[in-house]
């Protein structure tokens, strides 16, 4: 999962825009550009009490499989290494889309994600079991 906050740049007409900062945010951290993406669409706000700011969500479709993205994400490790710097992610992670994988995963290793990600998967579960997504 992709994060971070709005920066100078992602403005659009003058003002903030989410889907340009979440553009930036994606191409930074996973080397994705947004001629990877299928849609992007917003999923879900939310806040918790830890956190300084609320979480904006997207459900995006990627027209590229793991093997793909996991490619593009290593030629971006490579990338900033070779000129010094440190990524944000170290590794990317994927997990089927459904109820049970997520579920799976949750209850194997919770502690591997931020609450803010964990508290997503839990949406993402209650929304597949009451047939919503």
């Amino acid at each position: 999962f992709a994060a971070g906050s709005l920066e100078e740049g992602d403005m659009v007409r003058d003002k903030p825009s989410l889907l340009g900062g979440l553009y930036r945010e994606i191409e930074e951290e996973f080397g994705l550009l947004s001629a990877h993406f299928k849609s992007v669409n917003p999923y879900v706000v939310f806040s918790l009490e830890t956190e300084r700011h609320p979480n904006f969500n997207y459900d995006i479709h990627l027209k590229s499989d793991s093997s793909d993205i996991k490619k593009i994400f290593e030629r971006k490790l490579l990338e900033l290494q070779k000129v010094g710097l440190k990524p944000e992610l170290g590794s990317i992670h994927f997990i089927d889309n459904n109820a049970s994988s997520i579920k799976r995963e949750l209850e194997k290793d919770h502690g591997r994600y931020r609450p803010s990600v964990a508290v997503l998967l839990d949406y993402m579960v209650a929304e597949m079991e009451n047939g919503r997504r």
